[in-house]
């Protein structure tokens, strides 16, 4: 990769974080660009040529995913706060983009998950449709989620408080099932953190998985391969910069391979905040890991994943 195209990496990466972090806002054409520090006209065309869809597609996609999460997981929301924390300027223009985008109404997204929605039958196209994840299931309501119990009877899960965490990441578009471009994604980060002094033992490798892959189409899924740093440094190429919020954090350790994933998300955002009095708060779950396959003497990932959380 060119010095060119990794100051071009570095820029969307900039954006992206600041969509993510202003949903709730006015998010202008212009304030995006500037954040690139391109002008308007070309932003919107370089933008729309990384990612595969318009800056104004982009922003509507990520409020609109971010607002059928909190259907799922805010039941004591309403749908008009939702629609105004997602940055929608109102109920009625939510409702209509949300039936548009997901095939069904957000009451009936709530009340049956998106079993029936058009994203779903997309996404389920020649196979046989998952049920729903990370929805609120108690005690005998889902087999499929107390199948998920029975399996993971042994986990072990902590409430603890976090400082910020500072990391420098390597983001990764492609989706969750794409393993090995998620492995490239640590490999780069590693190699960008090993000359620059990151690297020991007591060194903690990171993964951000924002999106909910029931909700966000999968191949757009992102994943950020993230390195924790203590000093002060700043974005450059493919690497970023981000802060994982401080906070109260749920935090379950799991071991398993690849599919140990989905299921320590279902477990915990299914089984375990809701029969413990808590729902999720608004910013991304982190995954740290503990040993990697390679290590482990029968390939497992191990790890604990750390939700932010809040009581009901």
């Amino acid at each position: 990769m060119s010095a060119t195209e990794r100051e071009y990496v570095r820029r969307i990466n900039l954006v992206i974080e600041y969509i993510e972090e202003n949903l709730s806002q006015e998010i202008s054409l212009d304030i995006l660009a500037k954040k690139a520090f391109f002008s308007a006209f070309h932003f919107h065309r370089i933008f729309s040529a990384c990612l595969g869809e318009s800056p104004a597609d982009y922003v509507r996609r990520a409020r609109l995913e971010r607002a059928a999460n909190r259907l799922i997981h805010n039941h004591y929301e309403s749908m008009t706060e939702i629609a105004f924390s997602s940055g929608f300027s109102s109920s009625s223009l939510f409702s209509r983009l949300f039936k548009q985008h997901f095939g069904m109404a957000p009451q009936a997204w709530r009340k049956n998950g998106n079993t029936n929605s058009k994203k779903n039958k997309m996404n389920s196209k020649n196979r046989k449709a998952s049920p729903v994840l990370f929805r609120y299931s108690y005690k005998g309501s889902n087999k499929y989620l107390e199948r998920r119990r029975k399996m993971l009877k042994n986990v072990k899960v902590e409430v603890k408080t976090l400082p910020e965490i500072k990391v420098a990441y390597v983001l990764h578009m492609n989706g969750y099932e794409d393993g090995e471009g998620i492995k490239n994604a640590y490999e780069k980060i590693c190699a960008w953190a090993g000359p620059r002094g990151f690297m020991s033992a007591g060194t903690r490798l990171i993964g951000i998985s924002p999106d909910n892959p029931d909700v966000t189409p999968k191949n757009k899924c992102r994943h950020y391969a993230c390195i924790e740093v203590v000093e002060d440094v700043k974005s450059e190429g493919e690497v970023g910069v981000r802060k994982i919020s401080a906070g109260t954090y749920a935090i379950g350790h799991f071991e398993g391979k690849d599919d140990i994933f989905k299921k320590a998300y279902e477990y915990m955002y299914g089984l375990w905040l809701p029969e413990n009095g808590y729902q999720p708060e608004n910013c991304p779950a982190f995954e740290q890991y503990t040993m990697s396959p390679q290590d482990h003497p029968r390939g497992y990932f191990v790890f604990d994943l750390c939700v932010p959380i809040k009581p009901l």
